[in-house]
């Protein structure tokens, strides 16, 4: 098959999702469907390199049409979320995240007209800077701000872990969330050490008691 080239390519699958810009690259039909490679991209606010979008049976008659998306995207960490809630319709991952990424991003979705988050399969390795969150405990937040950090998603498992500051308390943290039910199997391991005043003073903030007092604490 010839390869065909282009400059300056948008590309976009569905309406609701934003499109691919600046692509440059070429693309080949070939065994049934069309494959696009590109150097260089855009979506949204992410930049985009090393990308290849695989359209399977586009032109096969009662096989199930499939787009899968192989690249590597920088950016906000918050702009990647959006990208995914777009794409999957899961409003909880759109929770507000501070910082920047650079990931290996894997993303399969069938073409049909309503895609649910079932549908889609998406593997994610993404290194992670600057990353600031505000953990929500009861109806207070506590403040996540790590350096460096990394996450993983794979079968629909996120993995985090990753140093930072969590009320400006050092530690080490580590969570587990199932995407396909978020909330109902999350696991999350703290590893720090807290001081009298700084343990008191939280407990002052979160728990509705007039006197804690001074105690030794060692968050483990």
């Amino acid at each position: 098959a010839l390869p065909i080239y282009f400059t300056d390519l948008t590309l976009r699958f569905m309406d609701e999702v934003t499109p691919a810009t600046d692509l440059a690259g070429h693309f080949i039909i070939r065994d049934g469907g069309i494959i696009i490679q590109s150097k260089k991209g855009q979506v949204s606010d992410q930049k985009v390199v090393d990308i290849t979008v695989d359209i399977s049976n586009l032109f096969e008659k009662g096989k199930e049409k499939v787009v899968t998306d192989v690249g590597k995207a920088s950016g906000l960490i918050q702009g990647t979320l959006d990208r995914i809630s777009e794409k999957v319709g899961n409003g909880w991952l759109g929770r507000s995240v501070g910082g920047t990424h650079v990931s290996d991003v894997k993303v399969t979705i069938p073409l049909k007209k309503k895609i649910t988050f079932d549908d889609v399969d998406f593997t994610v390795s993404s290194d992670l800077e600057d990353v600031s969150y505000d953990v929500p405990v009861g109806k207070n937040k506590l403040n996540f701000n790590g350096k460096k950090s990394k996450i993983s998603i794979k079968d629909k498992i996120l993995k985090f872990n990753g140093k930072g500051d969590l009320a400006e308390v050092p530690v080490k943290a580590t969570w587990e969330e199932d995407l396909r039910a978020p909330g109902a199997k999350t696991k999350v391991a703290i590893n720090g050490v807290i001081n009298d005043a700084k343990l008191n003073k939280l407990m002052q903030e979160f728990i509705p008691l007039e006197s804690i007092g001074n105690t030794p604490f060692d968050l483990s």
